[in-house]
């Protein structure tokens, strides 16, 4: 993020997801101690999160992982533990060094096994911060809760937009539907911004406009065409960007099953209102994304697998399920 955009983005913006963030994800109480993992990227986001814990009538512990030593920190550091000692909440806004990804699955795994609700936000950007969890998650969860009861029935979902995406995909009541909504349990932890309900469709073709985020890529001046055809992308078009249309054509044709739609997305995340060009937060827009790529089979189960993933979104989508409408032009419609 630009020093100027990060200007823009106000302490009251902060404080107001940092709010939903203690209150509603991770539901903090009264006398808990909640561990922040923040660094020199994420000061504002950490210092917005410690107000919000003392709000609460509990009490913040920092943790810098600036000071923990020479980053990036391929472990975790020695005495991690007595740090973490007492904690029952916590939450991770530092960058995310790719180096370090094995000390941030250490980390994960430990808060696991101390039952530790985590809010867990690797290299979130302040922007994706204001947008994507200014939200209930009470709300969000109640509404996502509502369209899972809907979809595991389903059969068939179709999808259109103004941009040109009309998809037809089949699902079955063996569908498993994987609900990532933002409520945090102990010893559970879970990304945010939140708010999607996954799943491997049966069957999907048709044409999808990715207008928002594709992977890394911001794509609303530049959308991305997919052709899909029996579950995989068969041509790939961003005719205003060749650049990038090799670049993801290359990634696709690069390894086997990168080219599969892995997963479906339906966004239910109500306060985002249009595309911020980070997938992280584009994912939980209301309407439908898809994931090239890897399927989570270790969730999911299906029997093939792919190295990495895709996520390719899109605002203004319209989805029906089985005839009725569950968002309009990326407006959700309440499934009560």
């Amino acid at each position: 993020m630009s020093a100027t955009a990060l200007s823009r983005v106000t302490v009251s913006q902060l404080d107001l997801a940092a709010r939903e963030v203690v209150g509603s994800a991770l539901a903090v109480r009264e006398r808990e101690v909640v561990a922040i993992f923040a660094d020199a990227t994420s000061v504002r986001m950490g210092d917005a999160l410690a107000r919000a814990v003392e709000a609460r009538g509990a009490e913040p512990r920092m943790i810098w992982l600036d000071d923990l030593g020479p980053r990036p920190l391929l472990e975790l550091p020695v005495g991690i533990d007595v740090v973490l000692e007492g904690m029952t909440a916590s939450a991770f806004v530092a960058s995310a060094p790719a180096p370090e990804i094995t000390m941030r699955r250490a980390l994960l795994a430990k808060l696991t096994g101390q039952r530790v609700r985590h809010a867990h936000m690797p290299g979130v950007s302040h922007l994706a911060f204001v947008r994507g969890l200014r939200v209930d998650y009470d709300a969000v969860a109640g509404h996502g809760m509502r369209l899972l009861a809907r979809l595991t029935s389903s059969t068939r979902i179709t999808v259109s937009s103004a941009s040109g995406t009309r998809l037809r995909i089949a699902t079955s009541p063996a569908t498993r539907w994987m609900p990532q909504l933002g409520q945090l349990e102990p010893g559970r932890w879970g990304n945010l911004p939140a708010g999607a309900l996954y799943a491997v469709p049966d069957s999907i073709d048709g044409v999808y406009v990715a207008n928002a985020a594709v992977g890394p890529h911001a794509t609303s001046s530049t959308p991305v065409t997919l052709y899909i055809a029996d579950g995989r992308v068969v041509r790939l078009a961003a005719e205003d960007d060749p650049v990038l249309e090799q670049m993801l054509r290359a990634r696709i044709e690069s390894a086997p099953n990168r080219d599969r739609v892995g997963l479906v997305a339906i966004g239910c995340n109500y306060g985002i209102v249009e595309s911020t060009g980070e997938a992280i937060v584009d994912q939980n827009m209301p309407g439908l994304h898809l994931a090239l790529g890897d399927a989570a089979s270790d969730v999911t189960g299906v029997a093939w697998s792919a190295a990495g993933s895709l996520p390719c979104c899109a605002a203004g989508t319209s989805v029906v399920v089985d005839g009725e409408a569950i968002v309009r032009s990326g407006v959700l419609v309440d499934p009560s």
